[in-house]
C-alpha cells in the first residue's frame, strides 16, 4: 500500500498492554475517547462489531479479522451512516500495541484498504481524525481523563 492508500499513526503511551486493549475493546472507554462512539463486539476473529455514535445512530459495522489482548486487533471497517461512505468497499483498522519497558506501549493505528482500492477522500479524513482520536486515547490512559474541547 502507498500512503495514499492507507493512514498510519503511532503514538507512545504510559500504559500497560492490558490498559490499552481494555482502551480499545471495552465501550464505555471507546466512548470517552472517540467522540462518545461505543465499539461493541465479542473481539473473536469473525465476529460482528458495531459502532454507535453517541445518539445511538449506526456508524460502523465491522467483522473482527484478528484479535491477539494485549498486542493486535484488526477488523473491517464500513462506514455505514453517511450515505456515500456506504458506497464504498470495508477499509481494514488495524491496532498494534507493543510493550516498551516495563510501564509503556507503542501504540500504532493502521487503516487502509481491505480488498478493494479506496477513494482517496476517505483516507483524508482519517488523515484528520485518528491523531486526534489517538491523543485523547493517550491523554485518557495517562491522565484518566480526555483534551477538553478536542473533538472529531
Amino acid at each position: 500500500m502507498s500512503n495514499d492508500d492507507k493512514v498510519v499513526y503511532t503514538v507512545y503511551i504510559a500504559a500497560t498492554p492490558d490498559a490499552a486493549w481494555q482502551a480499545i475493546t471495552d465501550p464505555d472507554m471507546t466512548a470517552r475517547f472517540f467522540g462518545g462512539r461505543r465499539f461493541i463486539s465479542d473481539w473473536k476473529v469473525g465476529a460482528p462489531l458495531q459502532v454507535f455514535m453517541a445518539d445511538g445512530v449506526l456508524d460502523v459495522l465491522g467483522e473482527v479479522l484478528e484479535a491477539d489482548p494485549g498486542r493486535l486487533l484488526s477488523v473491517t471497517w464500513h462506514v455505514e451512516w453517511i450515505e456515500e461512505m456506504r458506497k464504498l468497499p470495508p477499509s481494514r483498522l488495524t491496532f498494534r500495541i507493543e510493550p516498551v519497558g516495563e510501564e509503556a506501549v507503542r501504540f500504532t493505528v493502521e487503516h487502509g484498504n481491505h480488498e478493494a482500492p479506496q477513494n482517496p477522500e476517505f483516507f483524508e479524513g482519517g488523515r484528520k481524525g485518528w491523531p486526534i482520536i489517538i491523543s485523547q486515547l493517550k491523554t485518557l490512559l495517562e491522565t484518566g481523563h480526555t483534551i477538553p474541547g478536542l473533538a472529531l
